[in-house]
């Protein structure tokens, strides 16, 4: 004769064995989630490390050399254009100090020597520049 606790008892122990299980298995998931993000050890040889810091140093020259060439271009060009900057397409005239100058696309931009060539063509100085 079965005791009137055995059939609880016996399903108690079914869903918890069932809850065991699930819990076991979402945490063995994230233990895989983990090591597959974790970084590998990775063992570099001296002279790799020789021959990427060469590359590197030339690297640096090469952007170094040709950052330099851009700024004596810039310069050279900018030396021969005037002080007065406008938009081909607007209607105010800047000095090369005033912020507005930096919103004006240098394919778009012309140069005045004196203020009297921008008013010539019509240009208004534009209210946020000085005078010089």
């Amino acid at each position: 004769m079965k005791h009137k606790f055995v059939k609880p008892i016996e399903r108690f122990l079914l869903i918890m064995s069932a809850i065991l299980v699930a819990v076991s298995m979402y945490f063995i998931g994230n233990m895989t989630a983990l090591e597959s993000q974790s970084n590998e050890i990775q063992i570099i040889y001296p002279d790799a490390i020789a021959l990427d810091s060469n590359q590197s140093n030339k690297k640096a020259e090469a952007s170094n050399i040709n950052t330099e060439i851009q700024k004596d271009v810039i310069s050279k060009s900018n030396s021969n254009q005037g002080q007065i900057i406008a938009s081909k397409n607007g209607k105010r005239y800047y000095y090369k100090n005033c912020g507005g100058v930096n919103r004006i696309k240098t394919e778009n931009r012309i140069y005045f020597e004196t203020e009297q060539q921008a008013e010539s063509k019509g240009l208004t100085l534009a209210s946020g520049c000085k005078k010089l």
